[in-house]
């Protein structure tokens, strides 16, 4: 053959070669992806089997439509029968949500014999559809295992967003305001919000809206804002929003951190000092918030101290409101093994106490 001929018939050639790769790498994608949907599907439809002579006529239970005041206290006892001919006691149990408690009877089921396993469930502040399952092991051999499962439908007839505040670090004071929206369901459109309240005087909560002839009063949106306290902490606590539908009021989780009047960095001081060695210093950052103009007057000095423990002001600058101040705290080499103080740190009314400790030479 000559090398015109050959050079016509290569192209043909070469462009099969990469229609075979191309379509044996399209099967094998394809294999692979019908593989991993066979795993998927497996695995979602996976349900434990019932492999006891601890047997239950009724092991599901439907609550049906619970309303959501009632949703929090669900209690359903389900009824084992021991179909064998030996005693079967409870091991264990496992629940798939932290919403299911119960309680396994302490001992052995004999022959013949019922006993009632309670199933306790708390859906408070969920809507929709519920479902928990519970699996109980036995001492059977091989090992034994009833599945349980309750379900219900959760009506919440009023609607809260959001379910929680998060204010989070706050300098002493009022805080800006966020809006909590509340409205009914189409079931009970006829029910009226009442009010927002809280027992926490941190809290302030005002309505927005008032109803009217043209606005019903099925909804409501109040304006909630927090007042962070001088001290130096966290703060949790609950809106209570109170409906016409029931005596069930819903909580709202309201949580924020205040600064504090006085902070420091770091909140406790820990010296490492031997007799030969030379003095140690550290260093207190101090912020005061919500100073008035130029006020940089702080006073830091030590109580309950030894002599080896001395203090001294770096520095101090007022920025954006704020006063922060640098202290450097020192102790000399001492021979005792352990010394306390307290550093106290005063502006105005306010007075934070820094404890220390200094570990010296061990005797």
């Amino acid at each position: 053959m000559s090398e015109d001929a050959r050079n016509t018939n290569s192209p043909p050639d070469a462009s099969r070669r990469r229609w075979v790769i191309v379509t044996a790498a399209v099967l094998c994608l394809c294999l692979a992806f019908s593989a991993y949907i066979w795993r998927s599907v497996s695995r979602l439809a996976h349900v434990p089997k019932q492999s006891s002579q601890l047997v239950c006529e009724q092991p599901e239970h439907d609550f049906g439509t619970v309303p959501s005041y009632q949703a929090g206290t669900l209690q359903w006892k389900f009824v084992l029968k021991n179909t064998g001919s030996r005693p079967i006691r409870i091991k264990q149990q496992h629940v798939t949500c932290g919403c299911t408690r119960s309680a396994s009877p302490k001992d052995a089921v004999g022959p013949g014999e019922s006993v009632t396993f309670p199933a306790n469930e708390n859906w408070g502040g969920r809507d929709g559809h519920q479902l928990a399952r519970l699996m109980l092991e036995t001492d059977e051999s091989p090992a034994g295992r009833v599945i349980l499962s309750v379900k219900g439908n959760v009506n919440n007839p009023i609607a809260v967003w959001p379910q929680m505040f998060d204010f989070g670090e706050l300098d002493p004071g009022a805080s800006n305001e966020q809006l909590l929206h509340v409205t009914s369901s189409t079931i009970l459109s006829s029910s009226c919000v009442a009010s927002a309240t809280c027992d926490d005087p941190c809290v302030q909560i005002r309505r927005l809206d008032a109803p009217t002839k043209d606005a019903p009063n099925d909804a409501a949106t109040f304006a909630v804002r927090v007042v962070a306290g001088r001290t130096e902490g966290p703060r949790y606590c609950r809106i209570r929003v109170s409906t016409s539908t029931s005596q069930h009021q819903i909580p709202v989780a309201v949580k924020m951190r205040s600064r504090g009047a006085l902070s420091t960095r770091p909140k406790s001081l820990l010296f490492h000092v031997q007799k030969n060695d030379v003095a140690q210093d550290l260093v207190v950052n101090v912020r005061v918030a919500a100073v008035a103009g130029a006020d940089s007057n702080l006073d830091a000095h030590l109580t309950r101290a030894s002599a080896l423990l001395t203090v001294r002001q770096m520095s101090a600058t007022v920025d954006a409101g704020s006063l922060n101040a640098v202290l450097r705290v020192s102790c000399a080499p001492c021979r005792e093994p352990l010394i306390f103080g307290d550093l106290a740190i005063t502006h105005g009314q306010d007075v934070l106490n820094v404890p220390i400790v200094a570990l010296g030479t061990r005797q």
